[in-house]
């Protein structure tokens, strides 16, 4: 059986499917990773059985670029191509776009909703563009697979699935083979916060910093750190500018990205 798996990096396949892969691959399923491809894709050459094929035309941006239709050709080129028996998707776009090019090659689609990003906190025209999208393309997928009972709720609720489509599982798990703990290196004076996450507003990058102003005008003996980066492909992003005001400020260390 071949099975092909769509997200929107191959960061995301590196970091968030890796333990699924490893599995249908140690099971002798053929996969193939779909992405656009960022450096991380030759990760994935370390398991048997598994291709990366890089996609061109998925843009993380706008969602009326002409982009969004070259994509819906891409995935279904690419289907017509490789005739997988089980299509999966991640991430918003090809759990819209990915699942009605399956429906257009006749072939199962399985989605994971792990919130609905930008849609679910934006302006409501916005929300209710995805509620309609969303809608459209779910009429044809085989499952929807939930990692948490909010969006769960949201999609029964605005009548996007049924609840015979839908599976909720306990949370997305941590891979704690590769995700480990390293010991200690010696305890640093005072305490240290960690904001490890990309630099988005809707995840509180501003209260941090602005918690932190806070609590060093008081006289705490404390160290407010950031690990993560900008996302110019989302328009919640903090800017560059803003970051080095609050690092030149002394609020924030910013230590980075790490993958």
């Amino acid at each position: 059986m071949k099975i092909l798996l769509v997200t929107n990096s191959a960061w995301n396949l590196w970091n968030f499917r890796r333990s699924l892969i490893e599995r249908l691959s140690s099971e002798g399923y053929d996969i193939i990773c779909a992405a656009p491809a960022d450096g991380f894709e030759w990760h994935l050459s370390e398991f048997p059985r598994v291709q990366f094929i890089p996609l061109q035309f998925l843009s993380r941006k706008s969602i009326f670029r002409f982009d969004n239709v070259r994509l819906f050709f891409e995935i279904s080129q690419l289907m017509q191509r490789e005739q997988p028996d089980v299509s999966m998707f991640f991430t918003i776009k090809p759990n819209v776009l990915g699942v009605m090019a399956a429906r257009w090659n006749r072939i199962p689609a399985i989605s994971t909703i792990e919130g609905r990003g930008i849609s679910a906190t934006s302006q409501h025209w916005l929300r209710a563009l995805s509620v309609i999208l969303y809608r459209l393309a779910f009429r044809f997928v085989h499952r929807a697979i939930f990692i948490n009972s909010d969006d769960y709720n949201d999609f029964i609720r605005y009548r996007i699935i049924v609840p015979e489509q839908a599976v909720l599982t306990n949370g997305p798990g941590v891979d704690v083979q590769h995700f480990s703990p390293r010991p200690r290196r010696g305890r640093s004076t005072g305490f240290s916060f960690l904001f490890p996450a990309r630099l988005l507003s809707e995840k509180g990058i501003r209260e941090y910093a602005e918690a932190a102003a806070i609590l060093k005008k008081q006289g705490l003996n404390a160290r407010f750190q950031i690990i993560g980066n900008t996302d110019s492909g989302n328009p919640t992003t903090i800017t560059e500018g803003e970051l080095q005001k609050w690092v030149g400020e002394g609020r924030v260390e910013y230590i980075g990205f790490t993958d």
